[in-house]
């Protein structure tokens, strides 16, 4: 399975009979897109799912996502027309808009190289590991964001947020999200959920890239109960 990481819970706030995801605020509300629409590729689905910010918190949330989308196009490489319009569109040109934060965030990962032994179809594959602070506040926030989506609540700000990466997600699937509430939002993302009727803040979340990169969130503590990864 790998490690997981823990981040600090936001502190939510109901305003008007809506709750803000993250923060305290109580004033300048918008909807940011869940995830961002920057992860997209054109065209966008219909129906993109928003949840109640303040500007602030909306706009600082502004360099992960395009750190993330950096690494997100190495992650899911250039295997699928989908995966190939994203970095095409949505990678390169920040690439080319911004050098030196393309520098720092491929200078944060780890370039692995992967040769199928006796299979020469295969060759070799450049594999990037995403910067794991990186990698959890994603996760994170996603699970918060979603959580108030499908809640039209926000979870306490005690609730521990557990993120870790899926190798293989067909034993999660068969496991804990068998039967579980699905959406898909197109090629780019789709998620299972799973909320305990009598824990409402614990919840197991699967987050699917481009069919590619799986991540796994679990707010509550749930996580003696994941299968084990060989």
């Amino acid at each position: 399975m790998g490690k997981f990481g823990r981040l600090d819970a936001g502190v939510q706030k109901t305003v008007s009979g809506r709750a803000y995801a993250y923060c305290s605020s109580v004033t300048d509300l918008t909807d940011e897109h869940m995830p961002p629409s920057s992860w997209f590729i054109d065209p966008k689905p219909d129906n993109m799912l928003t949840v109640p910010a303040c500007r602030g918190c909306n706009a600082a949330f502004g360099r992960d996502d395009d750190e993330f989308r950096l690494s997100l196009g190495a992650l899911v490489g250039m295997d699928t027309p989908e995966t190939i319009e994203f970095n095409r569109t949505k990678v390169m040109p920040g690439v080319i808009k911004n050098r030196r934060q393309t520098r720092q965030v491929l200078g944060s990962t780890r370039l692995l190289m992967r040769t199928a032994s006796g299979a020469s179809t295969f060759g070799e594959a450049a594999l990037f590991r995403v910067d794991f602070g990186l990698f959890c506040r994603v996760g994170q926030r996603l699970a918060r964001g979603l959580y108030r989506f499908e809640t039209r609540t926000s979870l306490p700000a005690d609730t521990p947020v557990e993120v870790g990466r899926v190798g293989d997600p067909a034993p999660y699937l068969e496991r804990i999200f068998k039967g579980a509430k699905f959406r898909e939002k197109g090629p780019a993302f789709a998620y299972w959920h799973v909320i305990v009727d009598d824990l409402p803040t614990h919840s197991v979340w699967l987050f699917d890239f481009y069919s590619w990169l799986f991540m796994i969130a679990i707010t509550g503590g749930l996580i003696g109960n994941l299968p084990d990864e060989t």
